[in-house]
């Protein structure tokens, strides 16, 4: 199990190597389509749901250290993804940037908050289930890294 001072840690460097790889981004590759299905995202659609999600789990996060026991069983993660991307379509590139940064260093924050026993409280994570906090908190940088992949492949930028 990674202690409270890891995650931040992760989360911290996790947090730099994302920004730099979304900063390098021109705008033909900033508005690509990247997931080409119907409503598919382009990739400045990627960098809103990466910042909207981290903003969202702090919430649950918090509510977790509440006593509450995460999502709903019936939460339906499709249907939250396309509503909560609606809402953010007239935003800047610098503007997503900066959401980003934000919310991220809200998660950090509160990771340095915590105690090694936090770690442990399970309730149920929108894709995971039912698992412990530690899992939900790690799944956030590993999120991430799956999005760059997806992006890195999508415009021939090689192996994220």
């Amino acid at each position: 199990m990674l202690s409270p001072a890891q995650i931040s840690e992760k989360l911290s460097s996790h947090r730099d190597s994302t920004l730099q790889f979304f900063s390098q981004l021109d705008e033909t590759q900033q508005n690509a389509q990247i997931y080409p299905e119907p409503g598919g995202w382009r990739t400045a659609d990627i960098l809103t749901h990466l910042a909207l999600s981290e903003e969202r789990f702090l919430s649950l996060f918090q509510g977790i250290l509440a006593g509450e026991g995460g999502v709903s069983a019936d939460f339906d993660i499709d249907r939250y993804n396309a509503e909560s991307l609606q809402t953010a379509q007239t935003a800047t590139w610098a503007e997503r940037m900066a959401q980003f940064k934000q919310a991220r260093n809200a998660l950090i924050a509160f990771s340095q908050s915590l105690i090694a026993e936090d770690l442990l409280k399970e309730a149920r994570h929108p894709f995971l289930g039912v698992v412990p906090l530690e899992k939900m908190l790690k799944m956030l940088y590993r999120h991430a890294l799956l999005h760059e992949a997806d992006i890195a492949k999508a415009l021939g930028l090689g192996k994220r």
